[in-house]
């Protein structure tokens, strides 16, 4: 994005923030995507060049097995993001609001 982390926070708001992690949900722009990119030529050249036939998966890195999350772990996430961010509330399971929720993050009292 050309910005630090502290330039984007300054001009970029929670809603701005869910979009582009919503954009980053339907096309990633991680190493990942670039790990596949790199597989997909790998096994075309290999392809071509042996008797075999590879596919992009052979050529990828593994780094074991995605963990799973729950509703409530992506929730406590995304409320940690907001305090991180300079949020000044978040909401509990119940729907209560917590004011300093940017002190409960970093631990402070």
């Amino acid at each position: 994005m050309g910005r630090t982390v502290r330039e984007l926070s300054e001009s970029m708001d929670a809603a701005e923030l869910l979009h582009w992690l919503v954009y980053h949900e339907i096309d990633p722009w991680t190493e990942d995507r670039a790990d596949l990119r790199a597989g997909i030529v790998a096994a075309v050249v290999a392809s071509a060049n042996s008797k075999r036939t590879f596919k992009p998966s052979d050529f990828m890195p593994e780094f074991g097995p995605p963990q799973e999350q729950t509703d409530e772990d992506i929730r406590a996430i995304a409320i940690r993001a907001n305090a991180m961010l300079g949020g000044t509330f978040k909401v509990d399971s119940n729907g209560n609001e917590h004011r300093n929720a940017q002190r409960q993050a970093r631990g402070d009292r």
